[in-house]
């Protein structure tokens, strides 16, 4: 079973670099910008960042519902109470149901590595990771309330612009977050 999962990291790794990587858009959005008015979040839920103390719920709530695409996802929790990560949670009825990875600095973040990442991340851009809400709750615009309250965190500390990185594959997430604002990082 360990050889079938060992060639399986092998296909999707040469799988990523022959086709995948070409496929990825890349958007930012100026952190003081006005944001996009949104309607109202349901009053309960709750969105904060992530406590270290908070990793044994996220397994619990969380990980049965992450699927294999966001499969990787689960190792960047062990990053909660790092200087330059932040996770954002939304809990509803004490029940998490949505994460958003936040870097601070995009510069030490997983987008470095990507294709043009170098090209477009400047000394003062944070970097706006993975986001997965738990399938019964997408219609409740978690989403764009986190994005709002991540953005205010980027502002308040300092920070310039947000990146993020999709693929061109995934339905509908380059018009989520244009729709938010954001642009195509040229």
């Amino acid at each position: 079973q360990r050889i079938l999962k060992s060639l399986d990291m092998v296909k999707r790794f040469i799988k990523y670099w022959l086709f995948d990587r070409k496929g990825f858009v890349y958007l930012v959005i100026e952190v003081n910008a006005p944001f996009t008015k949104l309607p109202p979040l349901d009053d309960s839920i709750l969105i904060r960042m992530a406590l270290e103390e908070d990793k044994p719920k996220i397994h619990n709530d969380l990980f049965p519902h992450i699927l294999d695409s966001f499969e990787n996802d689960k190792r960047y929790f062990d990053l909660i109470g790092e200087k330059n990560f932040k996770c954002f949670l939304a809990e509803r009825e004490d029940t998490l149901i949505h994460y958003f990875h936040v870097y601070h600095s995009a510069s030490s973040s997983p987008l470095i590595k990507t294709p043009k990442g170098k090209k477009i991340i400047r000394d003062n851009d944070a970097y706006m990771g993975s986001t997965f809400t738990v399938e019964d709750f997408r219609s409740l615009w978690i989403a764009p309330h986190s994005v709002s309250i991540i953005i205010d965190h980027l502002r308040s500390i300092g920070r310039e612009r947000a990146l993020v990185l999709v693929h061109k594959d995934t339905p509908g997430a380059e018009s989520f977050y244009k729709r938010l604002g954001f642009k195509e990082a040229i």
